[in-house]
């Protein structure tokens, strides 16, 4: 029996078996030889063996993706994360089919794909970008596959959806002192002034004036001067405004002489006035010597200066320094509208000006009966009220202004 073995020669190794057995003649090199040699089988059908590769395999696309994972963090439900690119690079020795890519796993997307319908030539690249939009909270995983059906490449994507916040700002207006704090501890301003919060949050707002301020209102997201409850649906600024409290202000009801004893003595018959009506507070005479003026020995409020039954006498002390008032002086600390004081009529001692500096007209610093001092006039919301006439008699009896400070 006899059996035939078939073969496969590199055209280089048989051209130099022919050559030696036909007496040293090369035979032409067959151009179809690189591309593998055809022989018999041992049922006779040909065979074509491909090329191998340097390392002896068969040449085919290999994909290999940049990134092997992609974290894209913590994003707020309604929120979207930046893109993450992935750069697809074919390291085989041909070609792909048409690519394909898909993505796997609630809330990923693709933004950007450059391979899909493309065929990625060796060492050529393409790009795919993925974005995270989560549905719901917690840990979210996926899969992102580039391919053509016969080779691909994956990268495990993740993320995590985050409660969605907002943020609830407080801002403080006016010139008056205090707190606003939330009842749960998170805001209190002034200090921490904002705070974020799960949208739909409830949050109540507490105003807590100091010693000399009032809280007057709020605007923006809350309304009223009680305590601010609401909810949190959207970036919210709720505005709170503070004010200084009113200084009380009064024309005496009794009367003294120019020669009353100095600022000292004057500032006690102020207390003494507001002490029979029931009045708290330190109250001083608006009464200037050569030493020293109003203006410099008055405290400057940024509040109302206000008579006892409320009428606003100035809005602050810039206002009740300006020349004119908002209305007369004409109440005393028991609230009864004032008249003539005898002989000084409805004229007040002062010595003052209307800036409150000194017009040095004052019966010798508030201690002599003789000579004259500037008295305003009780009457007038102008200029005159504190500086009506320059040589009232020192022995006359009038009232003075007094002044919560």
């Amino acid at each position: 029996m006899h059996t035939t073995n078939s073969f496969v020669l590199s055209s280089a190794l048989l051209a130099s078996v022919l050559a030696l057995g036909c007496g040293g003649v090369t035979r032409p090199e067959d151009p179809s030889a690189d591309a593998g040699v055809s022989v018999d089988e041992p049922d006779g059908s040909p065979t074509t063996t491909p090329p191998p590769t340097p390392d002896g395999s068969v040449d085919s696309p290999t994909l290999i993706i940049d990134l092997a994972t992609a974290e894209f963090g913590d994003i707020q439900l309604g929120g979207s994360s930046d893109s993450i690119a992935f750069t697809l690079t074919n390291i085989g020795g041909v070609a792909t089919t048409t690519l394909t890519a898909s993505v796997s796993g609630d809330g990923f997307a693709i933004k950007l794909d450059t391979c899909a319908g493309q065929t990625l030539e060796p060492d050529a690249t393409c790009e795919v970008a993925v974005f995270f939009e989560p549905s719901a909270t917690g840990a979210h995983t996926g899969q992102l596959t580039v391919g053509d059906g016969e080779v691909s490449a994956v990268s495990a994507l993740s993320g995590s959806g985050a409660a969605a916040v907002r943020t609830l700002t407080v801002s403080l207006l006016g010139s008056g002192a205090g707190v606003i704090a939330s009842t749960d501890g998170r805001i209190n301003c002034p200090g921490t002034c904002s705070a974020s919060y799960e949208i739909n949050s409830a949050v109540t707002l507490i105003a807590q004036p100091n010693a000399s301020s009032s809280f007057a209102s709020w605007s923006g997201a809350c309304a009223g001067n009680s305590d601010c409850s609401l909810n949190v649906i959207a970036d919210t600024e709720a505005i709170a405004q503070f004010n200084p409290n009113p200084k009380s202000v009064f024309i005496s009801s009794a009367t003294v002489r120019g020669d009353m004893g100095g600022l000292a003595a004057a500032d006690a018959f102020c207390n003494n006035e507001a002490q029979t009506a029931g009045l708290s507070g330190n109250y001083k005479a608006w009464l200037s010597d050569d030493a020293t003026s109003a203006s410099s020995r008055f405290s400057h409020s940024a509040g109302r200066y206000q008579m006892v039954n409320g009428d606003v006498v100035a809005d602050n002390w810039a206002d009740l320094t300006d020349g004119n008032l908002d209305q007369r002086i004409s109440r005393d600390q028991h609230g009864n509208i004032r008249g003539d004081a005898g002989n000084c009529y409805s004229r007040v001692w002062t010595g003052t000006n209307t800036d409150g500096t000194a017009t040095g007209n004052n019966c010798n610093d508030w201690t002599s009966p003789i000579g004259g001092g500037t008295a305003g006039e009780s009457d007038s919301a102008f200029a005159a009220w504190t500086n009506d006439v320059s040589g009232q008699g020192c022995g006359l009896r009038c009232p003075l202004y007094c002044f919560e400070q």
